[in-house]
């Protein structure tokens, strides 16, 4: 039975532990892990989840602001895409997914508060 969700965060089934701030997409009904700018991404990860446990998405439409954990430098200003394992990176790529806008300053490995977005990049 569909219900509707009024809430920025969703619960999806998720077959692998996956740590706040990864970026996420559906595989086989599942929640995994993003891999690139062009996949579908849902949202990141509200909380740190073990394998078979539900995994609680802050979606890409949420209100508010959000974590994410960087793949690489981010200065306050980027729009921010998914990349190997999840991270999240700064891009200008035409295509990519946004999955928000960095409200924060990031190394790798670190984690920044971005505000989540729904779009794509677009050069003219």
């Amino acid at each position: 039975m569909a219900t509707m969700n009024e809430s920025s965060v969703r619960a999806f089934d998720c077959a692998v532990a996956l740590g706040k701030g990864v970026a996420v997409k559906f595989a086989t009904g599942l929640i995994v892990a993003a891999t690139a700018g062009t996949d579908a991404i849902v949202g990141v990860i509200d909380v740190d989840n073990d394998a078979g446990q539900q995994a609680n998405v802050r979606l890409r439409s949420a209100k508010g602001t959000a974590i994410g954990r960087a793949g690489g430098n981010i200065a306050v200003g980027d729009l921010v895409t998914a990349t190997t394992g999840g991270e999240l990176i700064a891009t200008t790529t035409d295509g990519d997914v946004i999955v928000g806008l960095a409200l924060e300053a990031a190394a790798n490995d670190g984690f920044f508060e971005f505000m989540p977005m729904t779009d794509r990049v677009y050069i003219a």
